[in-house]
C-alpha cells in the first residue's frame, strides 16, 4: 500500500494544476485558491494553538486503545500518544489551511467525526466565533484531547465519546445550523459514504464538506469519486490528502484536483 500510494501521489504532483489559481474557470475557485492556499499569514491563535499541540507531540504517556474503524471494535495495545498524534495527527500545513478556510468562509458551527487525540479539533477551533462538536469512539483518546483543550481553553469545544453511527443522529438534531463537516475517521468506503449521506439531510446551502485521507485505500478513493458525483453536489476541490465539496446552489457543477 505504501508503495501505491507513493505511487499515486507522485502522479497527483505530475498532473493536479492551478497550484497559483492560473486557469481557473471558477471565479470562487480562483480567488479561494489565492485567497486561502497561497496566504502565508499565521495568526497568533495559531500560534497558541501550535504550542499545545506541540506538548501532545511530546507526550509518552501510554493509552490502551480500541480500534472501531473500518466496522471492528478491537482491543489494540497500548500506544503512546506521541506516536499517535506522529502517524494519526493533522499536519501543519493542514491544520492551518482548516483554520484559514473557517475564516474565510464565515463558518461558525462544525460537526468533526473523529477526534484522536485533538490536533485537528485545535485547528477547527482556533476562531473564538467558532462551536465545534467533535466525535471520538475511543474513550481513551477522547480523555487525552479533553486534557489538552483545557490546556487550550477552548471552551468552544463540544467533545462526544461514542460510535459514529450510535451518536450522529442525536447530534444533528440538536444542531440547528452546521456550517461546516469535517469527516475523519472510519476510513472506509461504506462508513464514509454513510456519514455524508446522513450529514447531507441536515446541510444547507453554505454547508462545506471536508473528507480527509481521500486518497488512503481503493475504497477512500471510490467513497470520494461517488461522493463528487452525487447531484447535490456542485463543486469539489481535490488537494490529494484532503477533498472539500461545496453544495451551494451558486455554482456549477465542476471538479477541481488543485496542487497544495
Amino acid at each position: 500500500m505504501n508503495f501505491k500510494l507513493s505511487y499515486k501521489y507522485i502522479v497527483y504532483t505530475l498532473f493536479a494544476k492551478h497550484s497559483e489559481g492560473h486557469g481557473v474557470h471558477s471565479p470562487f475557485v480562483f480567488n479561494f485558491v489565492r485567497d486561502v492556499f497561497l496566504d502565508k499569514n499565521i495568526t497568533s491563535k495559531i500560534s497558541q494553538t501550535e504550542r499545545v499541540i506541540e506538548q501532545i507531540k511530546k507526550d509518552k504517556t501510554f493509552v490502551e486503545r480500541v480500534d472501531l474503524g473500518v466496522g471492528t471494535r478491537k482491543n489494540k495495545a497500548p500506544q503512546r500518544v506521541d506516536k499517535i498524534a506522529k502517524i494519526a495527527g493533522t499536519p501543519i500545513k493542514y491544520g492551518r489551511l482548516l483554520h484559514k478556510i473557517i475564516n474565510y468562509l464565515n463558518i461558525n458551527s462544525i460537526v468533526e467525526l473523529g477526534t484522536s487525540v485533538g490536533i485537528g479539533s485545535l485547528y477547527l477551533s482556533a476562531s473564538d466565533k467558532v462551536s465545534l462538536t467533535t466525535i471520538e469512539g475511543d474513550k481513551e483518546l477522547c480523555n487525552v484531547a479533553k486534557k489538552y483543550f483545557e490546556n487550550a481553553n477552548r471552551s468552544n469545544i463540544k467533545t462526544i465519546n461514542g460510535d459514529f453511527d450510535e451518536v450522529l443522529d442525536d447530534i444533528l438534531v440538536n444542531n440547528s445550523t452546521i456550517d461546516m463537516f469535517y469527516i475523519d475517521g472510519n476510513h472506509s468506503y461504506e462508513a464514509t459514504i454513510r456519514y455524508f449521506n446522513k450529514c447531507l439531510q441536515y446541510s444547507h446551502n453554505e454547508t462545506l464538506f471536508v473528507f480527509d485521507d481521500i486518497n488512503w485505500s481503493t475504497g477512500m478513493e471510490k467513497a470520494w469519486r461517488e461522493i463528487t458525483e452525487n447531484p447535490k453536489v456542485t463543486l469539489s476541490i481535490d488537494i490529494w490528502k484532503m477533498g472539500f465539496v461545496f453544495i451551494s446552489d451558486k455554482f456549477s457543477k465542476q471538479n477541481f484536483v488543485i496542487k497544495y
